[in-house]
């Protein structure tokens, strides 16, 4: 969004990652966040097999700043603890160490088991 890829972020000099780290430890106290920030890209892909021209067709895909993403990277990864009090298994969603891949692989094996040993399924995959 920022025109600005994490690996050219890594080349940035010491004094601009200090004014990166002002503005992310001022957010932290409460200031409003500077308004390069508050933008997004939000792009739309089309799901698989679905019909041409309906809104439900689509997935919007969102896309914030590399500084943005690595500095809430972070504060996910600090409040692990707090997420692990009330995170459920099921949840793959801004848990740590989970992803939307882990669901599908997970979804797409259980019923690749179903299937091989010719059990019926519908609704909601079981697991456990």
């Amino acid at each position: 969004m920022d025109g600005w890829s994490p690996k050219e972020l890594s080349h940035l000099s010491l004094a601009t990652c200090e004014v990166i780290a002002v503005m992310l430890n001022q957010a932290e106290q409460g200031e409003p966040w500077s308004r390069s920030t508050m933008h997004a890209r939000v792009g739309f892909l089309e799901k698989e097999g679905a019909q041409v021209g309906k809104v439900t067709s689509y997935r919007p895909l969102t896309i914030t700043s590399p500084v943005y993403r690595g500095w809430a990277t972070m504060r996910l990864e600090d409040m692990k603890e707090w997420v692990d009090t009330w995170a459920l298994e099921e949840m793959y969603a801004g848990i740590p160490g989970k992803g939307a891949m882990d669901a599908w692989r997970l979804a797409l094996t259980t019923i690749e088991e179903y299937k091989l040993d010719k059990k019926e399924y519908a609704g909601p995959l079981r697991t456990s």
